[in-house]
């Protein structure tokens, strides 16, 4: 037999604050793209938790192949600049040919080599930079679902 003593400790009892929520659920289909499997597989469970379907891909060819397949299918592209066989900048290209009004982010490690004349011939609605939090993804995503052009720095 074994016995435990615990002080006991009069703590007033407070309600629980309600986590702040966003002003508007966020929802909808989202085709992620970076080569790195940890950060697709962490990013797809954020973009899950803010209430989008996503389709996370590893392989940007692959990711240009299913939108090929299915353009009206996905609201959002979001991808990583520095792939293997394609950039994210050739892949957002490519995506426009198909599907012009196509909103797309860009994530980078590294952002010296991007100039702003290829964001806009990409037509980049955002340029997020790694490592990034959820908050920051959060509200680029909302500006640019909502129709707002602008670039974290």
């Amino acid at each position: 037999v074994f016995s435990v003593y615990l002080p006991l400790i009069n703590v007033p009892h407070e309600s629980p604050v309600p986590a702040a929520k966003s002003l508007t659920t966020l929802s909808g289909h989202i085709l992620y793209v970076d080569d790195e499997a940890l950060i697709t597989s962490m990013t797809k469970k954020v973009l899950e938790r803010l209430g989008f379907t996503v389709t996370a891909l590893t392989n940007a060819d692959r990711a240009l192949e299913i939108f090929r397949e299915r353009p009206g299918e996905f609201d959002l592209v979001i991808t990583d600049l520095l792939m293997p066989n394609i950039t994210g900048l050739q892949l957002a290209e490519s995506m426009q040919r198909i599907r012009p009004d196509m909103p797309i982010i860009l994530t980078t490690g590294n952002n010296q080599d991007i100039t702003t004349e290829a964001l806009q011939q990409a037509r980049i609605r955002e340029l997020i930079l790694k490592p990034f939090n959820r908050h920051t993804l959060e509200q680029a995503i909302r500006r640019v679902l909502n129709g707002v052009v602008g670039m974290e720095h």
